[in-house]
């Protein structure tokens, strides 16, 4: 059923897993766009989702939805009869995308493909991605260990930001845009939606400096034993400091395992594509897991084909 913003994050609380990209602070990263709220039931709920409504070429409405929140008690009955209903409450829209980021489970794919979801054409994000298990040994490779000793010779500092600044916020996005212009990719973050996700606690800002110079930043989220990497921000100069990136991810380790956190998500790893990047992260010592990732509902088949051949043109293919 549908319900209103309030009542949403209200039923949302009682969940015991709540992804990164459901939780509040990132839901505000969309500032004014459309977005419609489900819930399962309201007395007793175990799945809720908020999805946004994308608008494209003045004809098409795409509901998309990124994540979810569940309980414990979750089935593939459950998910079933939740999606079908989603299907139901949302006929007005030509097609609903899925793009699910919770490690897989045989009890999401039933029930996704009972309520109707079938897998789309195309994949256009890694269903990959690396989690650490603080109970296990995760051992690192030997080049993780040595840039980590490398980087504590250059006396670099780590801080976990309590109270974010605007000058800090400033920092973070000057570094994030740098890294994604260097790497090519495109996407850039502003400052007013890096200010409201902070608003929301459960999202943790980390700098490292070295002679109180910032070199890299980092944003993640933690909801109980889970944690995620949101954001990453290595300014140019972090280049120049070898196994800066190592020390902070080193030092997040130890400051989440201080929480209680059990788990850690690198938040995909692009094999591939940024065979870079994934291998830093495979030095980790991190198991390799699957995503529930993409899955897509519409009636019009042609419709859904050619949005999927428009979106091959602009952007790289999984």
């Amino acid at each position: 059923m549908i319900v209103d913003k309030e009542k949403f994050f209200e039923i949302q609380s009682k969940m015991d897993f709540i992804s990164y990209d459901q939780a509040l602070g990132y839901h505000d990263l969309y500032g004014n766009r459309e977005i419609v709220y489900f819930v399962d039931n309201i007395n007793e709920p175990n799945l809720c989702v908020w999805a946004v409504i994308n608008r494209k070429f003045k004809f098409l409405s795409i509901l998309k939805i990124t994540g979810e929140s569940f309980s414990k008690q979750v089935t593939h009955k459950i998910y079933s009869k939740f999606y079908k209903h989603i299907i139901e409450e949302s006929e007005q829209h030509d097609i609903i995308t899925i793009v699910n980021n919770n490690k897989y489970s045989i009890d999401f794919e039933m029930g996704i493909r009972l309520a109707g979801f079938i897998r789309p054409i195309a994949f256009f994000d890694s269903p990959l991605s690396i989690v650490m298990d603080f109970n296990k040994e995760n051992i690192r490779s030997r080049n993780w260990r040595r840039n980590v000793e490398v980087a504590k010779k250059n006396n670099l500092d780590f801080k976990y930001i309590t109270n974010p600044t605007q000058d800090d916020i400033v920092v973070f996005v000057k570094m994030c845009n740098e890294l994604s212009e260097r790497k090519g990719l495109g996407s850039y973050i502003n400052e007013e939606n890096i200010s409201n996700m902070l608003l929301d606690e459960n999202y943790y800002l980390f700098f490292v400096y070295i002679d109180d110079l910032p070199l890299a930043g980092r944003i993640v989220y933690v909801h109980r034993e889970h944690s995620y990497d949101v954001y990453a921000a290595n300014s140019n100069k972090a280049i120049e400091n070898r196994g800066t990136t190592y020390f902070m991810m080193e030092s997040i380790f130890e400051f989440l395992k201080s929480l209680g956190v059990n788990y850690f998500d690198f938040g995909r790893i692009g094999i591939g594509h940024s065979d870079g990047v994934a291998s830093f992260k495979l030095y980790s010592g991190g198991e390799v897991i699957n995503y529930n990732s993409s899955w897509e509902y519409s009636n019009n088949i042609f419709l859904s084909s050619l949005v999927s051949i428009v979106r091959s043109i602009r952007s790289k293919r999984y």
